[in-house]
């Protein structure tokens, strides 16, 4: 992705809007498990609100623990880059047209994601809603297949980085940001993410463009790697639309390497695990 373009963005809204966007949810899981239930696996998927979770071929062997604050965030190893990459090649060699034409098209121009993200958020993160021009449908849904396809073969669970953006509105400050999200994790409730998220499985790649933001550190088996093998540093992950995330816990001052080398302490992290399906 092009710098600036990573991360999240949260806007506050009021209780009624809240509410009537959270029932819209809710009827969406339901009649997603309906489909599934009543229908062939892949007819249902193509008629579901949200693309379905897919772990069948993950490994507790490689499972991860969201660590602690005063655990050095490293860059990825040479070897976890490189079996990440050939993932990612033997992915892309076996993608249909269509599918490699989405991943490709959101990859060499960010702002084509964006404007499909702004569309998701609009209609609480359904593609079939008749107000979503039929090319930007057939865009999610060929991306939606995509991803699912990495995930089918994908073993590990992964750690990845995201800045997030506080609200303008309603109080502006990242601390206000934090407060509403401590809020959520006191009450033992989850973030419901229409869009899809744009990460990094380093946080040092975020530290140029995002390093006075909120960093969220995600825990998940979901997404598909678009970075490269060990020659760059960028570890580019892009995590599907309609996630649930639960906070777990808000980190002051994490120490993490630098490009150089050298340590460095993110202000502001937020760890969350993935519970989408769950």
């Amino acid at each position: 992705m092009v710098p600036g373009q990573a991360g999240t963005a949260a806007e506050y809204q009021n209780e009624e809007d809240y509410e009537s966007r959270r029932r819209v949810r809710e009827d969406a899981r339901i009649a997603d498990e309906v489909l599934d239930a009543t229908m062939p696996q892949r007819s249902a998927d193509a008629a579901r609100v949200t693309p379905r979770t897919i772990e069948e071929a993950a490994n507790p062997n490689m499972s991860r623990a969201l660590p602690d604050s005063d655990t050095i965030r490293k860059r990825m190893t040479s070897r976890r880059k490189k079996d990440l990459a050939r993932q990612k090649g033997a992915w892309i060699g076996a993608l249909p047209k269509t599918r490699f034409g989405a991943v490709k098209a959101v990859t060499e121009k960010a702002e084509r994601l964006e404007d499909l993200n702004q569309l998701l958020v609009r209609t609480t993160g359904n593609p079939h809603d008749p107000s979503v021009p039929p090319g930007a449908q057939r865009a999610i849904r060929q991306l939606d297949l995509a991803i699912q396809d990495q995930e089918r073969v994908n073993e590990r669970e992964h750690l990845v980085y995201a800045p997030a953006y506080a609200p303008f509105e309603a109080g502006s400050s990242r601390e206000a940001y934090l407060r509403r999200i401590q809020d959520a994790i006191d009450e033992d409730s989850s973030l419901e993410f229409d869009r899809y998220i744009v990460a990094d499985h380093s946080m040092a790649n975020l530290e140029d463009d995002h390093g006075a933001e909120i960093a969220f550190e995600i825990k998940t088996r979901s997404g598909a790697y678009l970075g490269s093998s060990d020659t760059l540093p960028d570890a580019t992950h892009l995590l599907p639309r309609g996630r649930v995330l639960k906070p777990t816990g808000i980190q002051r001052d994490v120490p993490y390497i630098k490009a150089d080398g050298s340590t460095g302490y993110w202000g502001r992290v937020v760890q969350f695990e993935d519970i989408t399906g769950a």
